[in-house]
């Protein structure tokens, strides 16, 4: 009895054994006509692989008996139930290969690799021969050439007609050039110079719009003392030719000593990156008495050194 449940249980694992199985897809073949062959190995889907292969003897891409490969495509893996009820699980591989030769061509058994154990497929027999011809396919005798002369003329002719259009387009565009140079060059250049609005108009400018956005009243103190920054680097730069951005304070101030400018001015200057430096990198809070000396301080600045009115005077009197 103990034999016979033991017969049951092992039954699936021996009711089906491994088979390694190779087919062409035609064996009677023209010379140099390809043929696929399909190789497949199966087994029991409880036997566990942990790798299956099939090894194929070549040299460059050539076989035995003049075998060449032509493609190969990858081993897929796959799994079915049979007629039976067992589970097999199936090892595929495709082969496009082709021979030269004529006759009866061998190929020789391939060999499959499931993990240690080797398994050895039929030899296939190919009938190879040359394609048929009749009678009407002979070469027949070459017709001798006929020279034919072509003048100068004759050239020209057929240049004209292959690019007429390209001539013809390319005549259209140099007569409109022309015609359009021609009706540039009558029509007289009228330049209108824009008068330019000076460097101290623009900032003061910017200076009203930045009081009425009153910033430093409402806790932006960060916002007001970079737009204040910006408004003075600018006048500094346009008004005594000094590099101001992405210059600190101190840059700025030694930029000045080397300039005609009073000890008031640099002291108030001073006053003022100290103030914006801590408000902008330290986040200190101004007092309300240093931002509106820092406003006054600014305008009166710009007021006071700006050269475009001097311009204005000079330019007056030298008409009067």
């Amino acid at each position: 009895m103990k034999g016979i449940v033991l017969a049951i249980l092992l039954f699936p694992l021996i009711g089906f054994t491994q088979k390694f199985d190779v087919s062409a897809s035609k064996t009677d073949l023209l010379i140099g006509e390809p043929t696929v062959l399909k190789l497949n190995f199966s087994a029991s889907a409880n036997n566990r692989f942990d790798s299956v292969f099939f090894e194929i003897n070549e040299t460059d891409g050539r076989l035995v008996n003049n075998w060449e490969i032509w493609n190969k495509s990858p081993i897929s893996k796959t799994t079915k139930e049979d007629e039976k009820g067992n589970f097999i699980t199936y090892f595929s591989q495709e082969i496009e290969l082709a021979n030269f030769d004529t006759g009866k061509v061998e190929f020789p058994p391939l060999l499959a690799l499931a993990d240690e154990k080797k398994y050895f497929s039929q030899a296939i027999l190919f009938n190879i021969k040359l394609e048929e011809t009749s009678e009407s396919d002979e070469i027949k005798p070459l017709k001798p050439i006929k020279q034919i002369k072509i003048t100068w003329f004759d050239h020209v002719l057929m240049f004209l007609k292959n690019y007429w259009i390209w001539i013809a387009s390319s005549i259209a565009i140099v007569v409109l050039l022309i015609l359009i140079l021609r009706h540039w060059l009558k029509k007289p250049l009228k330049t209108i110079e824009e008068p330019k609005i000076p460097i101290s108009i623009i900032l003061l400018k910017d200076l009203e719009i930045l009081n009425e956005k009153k910033y430093w009243q409402n806790g932006k103190y960060k916002k007001y003392y970079s737009d204040l920054s910006i408004i003075i680097w600018r006048f500094l730069e346009d008004r005594y030719e000094i590099a101001t951005f992405e210059k600190t304070s101190d840059e700025i101030l030694n930029s000045l000593k080397w300039k005609n400018i009073s000890d008031e001015i640099i002291k108030n200057l001073q006053h003022f990156f100290v103030v914006s430096d801590e408000v902008k990198f330290a986040k200190q809070i101004p007092i309300q008495k240093d931002n509106v000396e820092s406003f006054n301080m600014i305008k009166k600045l710009i007021e006071d050194e700006r050269i475009d009115v001097e311009s204005e005077h000079v330019n007056e009197e030298n008409n009067a």
